[in-house]
């Protein structure tokens, strides 16, 4: 074991040799050490690295507790910079919305200065001729224009012999400026084509804007009554007694039945013919026009058209001149109209006037519609029976497609499927119809029309 040892000794020292021969042939020379010392230099170095790797381990640990913390302080920056920007958009919601209020109000005042300008001009018109008028209206007693021999058959009775303090016929409107307590006979519900295209004129452009901020929905399973739904919570415009509300307002059952609201008849009666007419106690026809209008047109029509369709069509159709029979114009769309309607549908006004009227003028849109409506049918059915001139005009009447769409319905339709609002008032056209000449001869003359 002593031999060994020494020979490993003899080894490393031969080993350090070559070392230094090395060592001295690179430049870098050193003292020659001795095992020993080696191995304490060596015992030193490696305490030195074990104190640097702990001091790195320190600042190691220490550098990631700073990452730690500026990741910390990043993400409350990122989510102080999520808050800030929700902060701005709500800011620009809140502004966009201040503009387009500001826009609205704008218009409204515009608007609103606008028909007090018509209005005022409507006025002062009527005040002109009233003032004209006054003394003649003094003498002038609104009458039947019905001849003696067949006045008794055709229409009411107007009351020429009854005493002023009489009591009008219930339903049959007087005029707010007749005196002696005379009553106007339905057929002097008229008013000229001119006069319905002014109208039009004077509404068109407040219509459209309703009807583009609004939309509309049913409120009762007969689909009668509609309340308006204002699409702005803030809505700029003057329901004038239309039942309305805002979207929001809406619960989730509501919000399926709201629909479009269109520019038909409906819309121009609540915005506009009932408001203007409220106070005067009588028609539209009525109102505007001293004396009364006698017709030479009735127009038979369905409220569910377009209005801008419906005048433009009637201005193809007659002359500027025409007097003609418009329910919603003839007829006081503030009273009790259901009142007005006997368990005789040939007395009821639709009917006398028709009865006096020169022609009738079928207005047919591209659903032809006014055969589902009982009114509409009995109109056309009570025409043929009486040999009144009967005309079926669409509203594209150059279009061929267009008519030959419409006779392809036509072959198609029954019009004892037509309804009315009132149940009652379809049960009696029905069995008028009937006693008549009966739904099939109805069909096949609104067929034979198409045809021509």
């Amino acid at each position: 074991e002593k031999v060994a040892e020494a020979t490993r000794t003899q080894n490393e020292a031969k080993a350090l040799r070559t070392r230094l021969r090395q060592a001295e042939a690179q430049n870098k020379l050193f003292p020659f050490e001795q095992p020993w010392a080696i191995v304490a230099r060596t015992q030193k170095e490696l305490q030195e690295t074990k104190a640097t790797k702990a001091r790195c381990d320190v600042e190691k640990q220490l550098l990631e507790e700073e990452l730690k913390e500026l990741k910390e302080e990043k993400q409350a920056l990122l989510e102080g910079l999520h808050i800030r920007d929700q902060q701005l958009k709500k800011w620009q919601d809140a502004a966009k919305r201040l503009r387009q209020k500001e826009k609205a109000l704008s218009e409204q005042l515009a608007l609103q200065e606008q028909q007090y300008q018509s209005e005022l001009e409507q006025l002062k018109s009527q005040a002109s001729r009233l003032e004209k008028e006054n003394e003649r209206l003094e003498a002038f007693v609104y009458h039947s224009e019905a001849d003696h021999e067949d006045a008794g058959a055709l229409t009411l009775k107007t009351p020429l012999d009854r005493p002023p303090s009489s009591t009008a016929a219930p339903g049959f409107p007087k005029s707010p400026r007749q005196s002696a307590g005379g009553v106007v006979d339905p057929h002097l519900w008229g008013l000229t084509v001119q006069q319905l295209s002014d109208f039009h004129a004077e509404v068109q452009e407040d219509l459209e804007r309703y009807c583009e901020v609004h939309k509309m929905r049913f409120t009762d399973q007969q689909k009668c009554v509609t309340e308006h739904i204002c699409l702005d919570a803030s809505c700029p415009f003057d329901h004038r007694d239309v039942p309305h509300r805002s979207e929001d307002q809406l619960n989730d059952e509501e919000k399926t039945s709201v629909q479009e609201l269109k520019n038909n008849m409906h819309l121009v009666v609540a915005r506009h013919v009932k408001p203007m007419t409220k106070s005067s106690g009588c028609s539209y026809a009525l109102m505007m026009n001293t004396p009364p209008k006698r017709i030479n047109t009735f127009v038979t029509h369905t409220w569910g058209q377009d209005f801008n369709a419906f005048v433009q069509t009637l201005c193809n159709a007659l002359d500027p001149s025409d007097v003609i029979w418009v329910c919603s114009f003839a007829v006081d769309q503030n009273a009790d109209i259901k009142s007005l309607l006997s368990s005789d549908v040939e007395q009821s006004p639709f009917a006398r006037a028709l009865r006096r009227a020169e022609k009738l003028v079928v207005i047919l849109d591209e659903h032809l519609e006014v055969a589902d409506r009982a009114w509409c049918t009995y109109e056309i059915e009570r025409a043929g029976h009486w040999g009144i001139t009967t005309v079926l005009w669409p509203h594209d009447v150059h279009n061929m497609e267009v008519l030959r769409q419409l006779l392809e319905k036509a072959e198609k339709i029954d019009m004892a499927d037509a309804q009315a609002s009132d149940p009652e008032d379809k049960e009696r056209i029905s069995q008028a119809i009937k006693a008549s000449g009966g739904f099939d001869w109805l069909n096949s003359r609104l067929r034979n029309m198409l045809r021509d």
